[in-house]
């Protein structure tokens, strides 16, 4: 019987010490959001950008990049081309964009910093809503669109 005791009572410290652990009421498991760049076309031949001036503040909402400038809130577009001249990190959320004139020098951004640079602000068209991808939608700005260029990236 004291055999069949102790037997008992090891089985049960053992499998009370190797339950696994359960998810608690009101404990996350949503995947983190996930941000879109959006991109405006250039030609491929002869990726010429706007040489008008884009300048404002960095934001970061719901997946979305945007441009503040002036109490308006602009999607923020980027040059489809070179793709590799945008990089967004999502675990610090920084903007690194490489100078187009010099494609050794990147210039990087926390939400929140200012920029000036080459580029110019759009309203939507029909084509540009419809073109866009469900993903995109969402991050299209009533107050328009900052084509944001690569030319002369200053940081203020």
């Amino acid at each position: 019987m004291k055999k069949f005791l102790t037997l008992t009572l090891a089985l049960f410290t053992i499998g009370c010490a190797t339950t696994q652990p359960t998810i608690q009421v009101g404990q996350s498991t949503t995947e983190p959001t996930q941000t879109q760049i959006l991109y405006y076309w250039v030609h491929p031949q002869n990726p010429v950008q706007m040489l008008g001036v884009v300048s404002g503040e960095f934001y970061w909402e719901n997946g979305c990049i945007y441009l503040l400038q002036n109490g308006k809130k602009f999607t923020a577009q980027f040059p489809e081309l070179s793709k590799d001249s945008v990089v967004w990190n999502e675990q610090r959320r920084t903007l690194a964009l490489k100078n187009a004139n010099n494609l050794s020098e990147t210039v990087e951004f926390q939400m929140g910093d200012m920029i000036h640079t080459n580029g110019y602000y759009s309203a939507y068209t029909a084509e540009k809503i419809a073109n866009t991808d469900e993903q995109d939608r969402k991050c299209l700005s009533p107050d328009g669109m900052a084509n944001i260029g690569t030319l002369s990236i200053e940081k203020l």
